[in-house]
């Protein structure tokens, strides 16, 4: 195993309709200790937010600022707007193409804002087509040629990957950790186009009212099969059996199952293991991992408590991962 890094980042969710200045996501995420920033697409959607001059303004404002503070924006991910459709999914080819030219747009403001990973969620199967066995299969190939495809328009652009995150339903697949291989694998054998990959999130490794058990439960079994392919991996505090988006402060890690010295033995075992896992001989692993803090205040956290929580995760990640990284 080649050296690799681990470091932390943010996820600006936690400034989602509080903040509406890139300079503001920036400079309260280096002031809090963090160096690297994940943009949500809420604070920047490529059809709710205004018209192309400003988005594209905004993404170089964006660009800007993270270099003016030292910041690296590692990707731009999907907040709750998108996460609301069936988009890649929908049975109706129009429906289809309509979350294909958002995603298009999406990764146009990701270069801009000078980052090269577009990722998160922008597809959902219905309860209609989850009914039927033909319906699914047909589908699962659809939305996986609709991924492949935007694969190829990625790289013409230049982007570096376009991820899927792992979720914990049916209808957000993948959902199972045999259902992420297959995935990765579909999506990336004979693939042309930029890298296809997954982003595992900690908290979403929940799926025991859909009859997921045992290894699927565990976080730190979904990173043992693919954390050294993720250079971004969401983190939270939450228990087992939920995905709360809690921060890392005392009072939530006292309640919460998340330990990060678990979370750094299953990154190092995953990478020390890479070419056994089913996939590797469709991608590389990743050099660096970026724990990237998805930490969803509630609507009555005041400013003051948010800005709190995040500087005290950052605080108390410093302990496992001191600035600039370390070496797995």
């Amino acid at each position: 195993m080649k050296n690799v890094n681990v470091d932390i980042g943010l996820n600006t969710c936690c400034f989602t309709r509080r903040w509406e200045e890139p300079d503001n996501w920036i400079n309260l995420s280096k002031k809090a200790g963090f160096d690297y920033i994940q943009i949500d697409s809420d604070a920047l959607d490529p059809f709710f937010s205004g018209d192309k001059e400003y988005q594209l303004r905004t993404a170089n404002n964006i660009k800007n600022q993270s270099e003016k503070h030292a910041v690296t924006v590692t990707g731009y991910y999907t907040g709750m707007a998108s996460y609301r459709f069936h988009g890649l999914s929908h049975s109706e080819p129009v429906v289809r193409e309509r979350m294909k030219q958002w995603v298009i747009e999406s990764m146009e403001l990701t270069l801009a804002m000078g980052a090269g990973k577009f990722g998160g969620r922008v597809d959902a199967f219905s309860v209609e087509v989850l009914a039927s066995a033909e319906k699914y299969r047909h589908q699962m190939n659809s939305t996986i040629a609709l991924y492949r495809e935007l694969a190829g328009v990625g790289k013409e652009m230049g982007m570096e990957a376009i991820e899927v995150e792992q979720m914990y339903v049916p209808s957000l697949a993948p959902y199972t950790i045999a259902q992420a291989n297959q995935y990765l694998e579909k999506l990336n054998k004979n693939n042309e186009g930029c890298r296809l990959g997954i982003t595992v999130d900690i908290g979403h490794c929940a799926s025991h009212k859909y009859g997921g058990s045992g290894k699927e439960l565990l976080y730190e079994e979904w990173l043992r099969n693919f954390g050294c392919v993720c250079e971004e991996i969401h983190i939270q505090q939450t228990c087992r059996t939920s995905s709360s988006h809690f921060p890392f402060t005392e009072q939530c890690n006292e309640a919460g199952d998340v330990k990060i010295e678990n979370l750094l033995e299953a990154l190092r075992w995953s990478h020390e293991n890479c070419e056994k896992l089913i996939w590797s001989q469709y991608l590389e692993p990743v050099k660096k991992n970026i724990l990237v803090l998805e930490y969803l205040p509630g609507t009555t956290e005041t400013e003051e408590e948010i800005l709190d929580n995040i500087s005290e995760s950052a605080e108390y990640l410093r302990k496992y991962i001191p600035k600039n990284g370390i070496a797995l």
